[in-house]
């Protein structure tokens, strides 16, 4: 057998173990783990929206209703702001203007429960939705999954 040939199959098993390693086991993907998002909200016109209950939220971890744990409404600050909307239907221009916008203004703390990671590091896209029309939704767009436990 050609040594090149031998190297190649030889390679094989190494690649599968390094393969099944980047996965989650059966109980890492049971696990539950919660997700912890900040969110504004704002009308169209770019005024704040701070009296939401937990009933107007709907989360959405990779295309699958997730239940949100806990809503909390605290005073704003300049961190964790994102500088696009990721509402269904809101627009997904740039705003240089946002973060000092949007820096005093109330800001949702949601904790949901995540979906199942298969993978270590899976990207996880998120959608926040809001039950009152013509608002934006401001929050981070996804986050990367680790397998197991509570992040």
């Amino acid at each position: 057998m050609d040594r090149r040939a031998w190297l190649s199959l030889a390679a094989i098993p190494l690649l599968n173990i390094v393969s099944n390693a980047q996965r989650c086991s059966v109980v890492e993907v049971q696990a539950t783990r919660s997700e912890r998002f900040v969110v504004i909200v704002t009308t169209k016109s770019g005024s704040p929206v701070s009296d939401l209950l937990e009933q107007d939220f709907k989360v959405f971890d990779n295309n699958s209703l997730r239940p949100i744990k806990f809503l909390k409404v605290v005073n704003g600050s300049q961190e964790n702001v994102q500088t696009h909307p990721v509402a269904e239907g809101s627009s997904t221009r740039q705003d240089s203007n946002a973060k000092d916008r949007l820096g005093s203004f109330p800001r949702y703390e949601i904790t949901f429960i995540a979906a199942p990671a298969l993978r270590s590091k899976e990207y996880h896209a998120v959608g926040i939705w809001v039950s009152r029309r013509d608002v934006e939704v401001w929050a981070r767009q996804g986050y990367y999954a680790q397998c197991g436990g509570d992040q």
